[in-house]
């Protein structure tokens, strides 16, 4: 999983032009600089030297998520298997080394970075309202036809969520890309998972969808420190407006439904704080 403790923006300014980037690292904010410096000159060089697009480069999960990291979760070996974090827009993430989930729109859309902008303001075609049905009878095939397989399946504000709870599968195997392609997963959550080597879960509503308007989080991490009182303030209001919703509602299990030692700290973790089973509106 590829997430750093800290963050660091270095601008580079020559022949008064300018290009600035983060860095990160684990070991200390000066490396952290180090990092945002090298990537800074190269970007520099890309565009300015080689003429390379400043468009060339752009793609969500091509570097390391720069999300506050809330805790990390370890197995008995001490070792880390699941991350929670917050993401750009404020919601609880759960970034899980090896326990899959599969994210599946009820809309199809056609991505490719080369139109990436068009295709995020473009109006999406409603899948059939037979989708369910049709999704729930591939699970069932996909668990027929690989024996030992359990999935849970839950529903979602926009379409719908797998888990893969009976055994670990990590993001960059073959495994894991058969299953994103086979149940037609979000292209970009598909390559959000192999770019980050992690599964990503939202355990909290989108500000966007609840029932008062509220801004965006005024600040992404690493947050200014004279603005702490300030995201401290969105963060209450955020956790306030959400307590009438739930991210998701468990639909179903289907094949084997033992679940992987190691996971049943994970799968309860998920189903409390996205609160599958309470009746809430989806958001």
């Amino acid at each position: 999983m590829k997430f750093y403790k800290y963050w660091q923006k270095y601008q580079h300014t020559q022949h008064g032009k300018n290009t600035e980037a983060w860095g990160w690292s684990d070991e200390s904010l000066e490396a952290a600089l180090a990092k945002g410096k090298e990537r800074a000159l190269k970007q520099f060089d890309a565009i300015f030297i080689n003429g390379e697009s400043k468009l060339r480069s752009f793609y969500y999960a091509a570097n390391p998520m720069r999300e506050e990291i809330l805790e990390e979760i370890k197995n008995e070996s001490n070792e880390t298997i699941a991350i929670l974090s917050i993401n750009s827009y404020g919601a609880v993430i759960l970034n899980t080394q090896d326990m899959m989930f599969v994210d599946v729109d009820d809309t199809v859309e056609e991505y490719s970075i080369s139109n990436m902008f068009k295709n995020l303001f473009r109006s999406k075609e409603k899948r059939s309202k037979k989708f369910r049905e049709q999704l729930e009878e591939k699970i069932q095939n996909y668990t027929t036809q690989n024996i030992g397989t359990g999935i849970r399946l839950y529903k979602t504000a926009k379409g719908y969520r797998l888990l893969i709870h009976s055994h670990p599968i990590s993001s960059d195997t073959p495994e894991a890309k058969k299953i994103l392609q086979y149940f037609e997963a979000d292209p970009l959550y598909a390559r959000l998972c192999l770019s980050q080597k992690c599964f990503r879960a939202r355990l909290t509503p989108k500000f966007f969808r609840l029932d008062v308007p509220m801004p965006k989080p005024p600040y992404q991490y690493p947050y200014p420190q004279d603005k702490l009182v300030e995201v401290k303030q969105w963060k209450i209001e955020y956790q306030k407006h959400s307590a009438n919703f739930a991210t998701c509602q468990f639909l179903g299990q289907y094949g084997n439904d033992t679940v992987y030692p190691e996971f049943v700290k994970l799968m309860d973790l998920h189903d409390q704080m996205s609160r599958v089973n309470e009746g809430l509106a989806l958001a």
